[in-house]
């Protein structure tokens, strides 16, 4: 029997089709639609995602269960998906040296500090000098002895202004200081945060309790007291 598409003769089915002249056929082979912005399907599905987070990485998987590779024999698979996802994990070591400024809204003549990612500590210690001219200031770096490649850097600058820290090599880095009038709600508020930690740190502190008139240390001339109403001492 010759082969049939829906119904119609497959070489009926052709002649139809070049002529445009057949129902079936536009119902044989459906038309595919052209894609549509935001609508696409996607190459591959989406398994884990990693972000840094202070002095490691987060890393989410949203693959359940993968104990179950192993329970089934697929040993291979498991061991390279948890090899690859735990090598997500590490951080690499930048390509590029990288700065960051580490105090939030630095000010003129307060100390700021200023954050360096690096490869390799720098031979030579950076430089900063402010845009609208002053001397050229060093940049003495502290290296954070849990993670070698940050070190830090102390600035006081002098004014505020744009300033530009060069160094290591090539690499230069450009943040603003603000006035000492800029700013005052934020700074306040990390004030009033600071005392009320400082605050809740301290040992708490008990009030002196009052000698008893007539007590040893009383009777022995060590405390100079009148006596007052009730027996007390003050």
């Amino acid at each position: 029997a010759a082969p049939r598409i829906g119904g119609v003769p497959a070489a009926g089915l052709a002649r139809c089709a070049r002529r445009r002249a057949c129902p079936a056929a536009r119902h044989a082979a459906p038309r595919r639609r052209a894609p549509t912005a935001g609508r696409r399907a996607p190459a591959r599905a989406l398994v884990a995602a990693k972000r840094r987070f202070g002095l490691g990485a987060v890393v989410v998987s949203v693959v359940p269960e993968t104990f179950r590779w192993a329970l089934a024999g697929q040993g291979a698979i498991y061991a390279s998906f948890w090899n690859r996802l735990l090598a997500a994990a590490t951080p690499a070591a930048p390509v590029a040296a990288t700065w960051r400024v580490a105090t939030a809204w630095p000010k003129a003549q307060m100390p700021m500090a200023l954050q360096l990612e690096a490869g390799a500590f720098p031979i030579a210690p950076p430089t900063v000098r402010a845009l609208a001219g002053g001397p050229t200031v060093a940049l003495p770096l502290r290296q954070d002895p849990r993670l070698p490649e940050w070190s830090t850097a102390v600035f006081w600058p002098a004014a505020a202004g744009w300033h530009q820290v060069q160094g290591p090599g090539k690499t230069s880095y450009s943040f603003y200081v603000f006035g000492p009038d800029d700013w005052q709600g934020p700074a306040a508020q990390q004030r009033q945060l600071a005392a009320a930690q400082r605050a809740a740190a301290a040992p708490a502190r008990h009030p002196p309790q009052p000698t008893r008139c007539g007590s040893p240390g009383q009777r022995a001339g060590f405390s100079a007291c009148s006596c007052l109403p009730r027996g007390t001492c003050g």
